[in-house]
């Protein structure tokens, strides 16, 4: 029974994510939570409710108080003196388009990729993205989160099999963060993971290719490739197709003759 109590939960969980998916939610961390929570009653306390915004000595003081960053103070101070927004509110009133949030990495490829997308969308097709960059670890919890409308990221494989990829957009996966849901391809991936028969497998993974396809799941960008130069004198150096892309646990290196 527990293991289906636990099944039931998560659906629900995901259900709500995905009926929310919308709202904008900004407490992610700790630190941003915990100012969610207590920032209006401690500056009701603390600080001069006359005044609009509050003074750099009061957001030291709050800052102190929960044990976050007075910059962290300020931005969420900031964050509740606006209205709360949907972010699929409308661009303008005329046409009600409306503004899509693009989740990328803060690196030089997160750059580039989201704003080559960003070009891309609105030329051919009218639509207007709002890049919001984040770093690695910050993009992962916007990502579980549903903080999004369309994410760059991407999946390297962590076993030898096409199961790897194939299962990813199951409607149970939880790497599967855009909340894609098919009973189609649900069906896909059970026989993908149960058939023996080495032929139907494959018509299985052919079917959930097709699918992702068709139903346009993920926009493929690129596989990302590395190039090497080793020295001779390197012995035992691995390169792996699955896990770590480079393996020095067996390597060493080889003494030159006379030396």
């Amino acid at each position: 029974f527990s293991t289906y109590a636990t099944w039931w939960i998560l659906a629900a969980i995901q259900e709500y994510v995905v009926r929310n998916a919308s709202i904008v939610r900004i407490g992610t961390t700790p630190a941003q939570k915990s100012l969610f929570f207590n920032l209006r009653r401690l500056r009701a306390r603390l600080a001069d409710s006359a005044r609009a915004i509050m003074s750099d000595e009061e957001r030291e003081r709050i800052a102190r108080e929960l044990g976050v960053s007075t910059v962290a103070v300020e931005r969420m101070e900031a964050h509740l003196s606006h209205p709360d927004r949907s972010l699929n509110a409308s661009i303008s009133g005329e046409d009600g388009d409306e503004l899509q949030d693009f989740l990328a990495d803060d690196s030089p490829i997160g750059a580039i990729t989201s704003e080559y997308y960003q070009a891309v969308y609105a030329r051919n097709l009218g639509l207007e993205l709002r890049i919001d960059k984040q770093i690695f670890k910050q993009r992962l919890a916007k990502m579980d989160a549903g903080e999004f409308d369309i994410v760059a990221s991407g999946w390297g494989p962590d076993y030898d099999d096409a199961l790897t990829f194939g299962d990813l957009f199951s409607s149970w996966n939880l790497n599967n963060r855009g909340r894609y849901a098919s009973a189609e391809m649900d069906a896909f991936i059970r026989v993908a993971q149960s058939e023996l028969d080495p032929a139907r497998r494959m018509k299985a993974f052919a079917d959930i290719q097709q699918l992702v396809h068709d139903d346009v799941v993920i926009v493929p960008m690129y596989e990302r490739g590395w190039s090497f130069v080793v020295d001779p004198q390197l012995k035992g150096f691995q390169r792996r197709a699955v896990g770590p892309e480079v393996d020095y646990s067996y390597a060493w290196i080889e003494e030159r003759g006379g030396e």
